[in-house]
């Protein structure tokens, strides 16, 4: 996957943020800046865990319409062929995307397979890879999500070895310096030239539109 500097991505730059296994501010607003470039309206997010993410990404965006989360229940048969981390199994169901149930644009999907169960009804624009951390399932997940049609793929923990492994397989991933966000566009010729343009920074917006991606950090890193 090739590099693409915070200053082209953002038009601003940035102090990386680290640590904690959720996703970041600064990651937020990565996928903020993806989610307003490609018009994004409907979101797949694979991983969901107590929705902190969908939480922050829908209070952030009034333009998602809807919003799949999907992840494994807590016990049962057929969860532990998911994973062998503990942390990865430990969700008990009253868990599984609780912080964004209030937003009526959400719905979660549950099961012992969690995404290896799961098979999409709908098209999405942009699926968020966020679910179990091995080489296998990212392979897996990746595939499940070209199956929905998306305009953009975005995977979350590429400082992970696995997961970079999996993503590197993607000829056209792009790695966000500082973050631990990857992501690829898709569909046809014009919709990946206008997001990768609408990511570009134009030399003549003022500083003041410039800006709006600052005040775009801000307002999700306060969430």
């Amino acid at each position: 996957m090739r590099l693409i500097s915070a200053v082209d991505f953002f038009g601003v730059n940035f102090t990386p943020i680290w640590g904690g296994g959720f996703t970041n501010a600064m990651e937020l607003a990565a996928i903020g800046r993806l989610i307003l470039a490609g018009d994004v309206k409907r979101v797949l997010e694979i991983g969901v865990n107590m929705g902190e993410t969908a939480r922050a990404l829908l209070e952030a965006f009034p333009q998602i319409e809807s919003y799949m989360g999907v992840d494994i229940t807590g016990e049962g048969p057929g969860s532990m062929h998911l994973s062998s981390l503990p942390e990865e199994r430990a969700f008990a169901d009253s868990e599984v995307g609780s912080l964004a149930l209030h937003d009526p644009r959400f719905r979660v999907y549950m099961s012992f397979g969690g995404s290896g169960d799961y098979r999409p009804t709908t098209d999405y624009d942009l699926v968020f890879v966020d679910g179990n951390h091995s080489y296998d399932w990212v392979r897996r997940d990746t595939a499940l999500a070209k199956t929905v049609n998306p305009g953009i793929i975005v995977w979350h923990d590429v400082d992970l070895c696995d997961v970079a492994r999996a993503v590197d397989e993607e000829p056209e991933a792009v790695h966000v310096q500082g973050t631990r966000i990857a992501f690829v566009v898709l569909r046809d010729k014009a919709y990946a030239e206008k997001v990768m343009t609408g990511l570009a920074p134009d030399e003549a917006e003022d500083a003041g539109t410039r800006g709006a991606d600052a005040n775009l950090m801000d307002r999700l890193r306060a969430r």
